[in-house]
């Protein structure tokens, strides 16, 4: 399978998402030796994207890279309530 990389258009939105809570968030994770291994993941996928194991592919991936750079802990955050995300990130 073939993840493509994000695209100019995609960053815009993106950023917007993230652009307030970096605002607004009172988190110092890069001040805190105990977050240095820790990471957050994000995955958007658009709706034509959901439910052919895209998702899968790019965790799969995403994790591998992640244990390489000696990183122990992966926090993802589902928003809202999103059964298929709830049943990515528990696999």
């Amino acid at each position: 399978m073939q993840i493509r990389p994000a695209h100019d258009s995609d960053l815009d939105a993106v950023k917007t998402v993230y652009d307030h809570d970096v605002r607004t968030s009172v988190a110092t994770f890069d001040l805190e030796p105990a977050y240095a291994r820790a990471r957050e993941t994000s995955l958007y996928l658009s709706g034509q994207a959901r439910g052919r194991g895209i998702g899968r592919a790019v965790y799969d991936d995403l994790l591998a890279r992640l244990r390489a750079d000696d990183v122990h802990t992966v926090l993802a955050l589902v928003a809202l309530t999103n059964d298929a995300s709830l049943a990515l990130h528990r696999a």
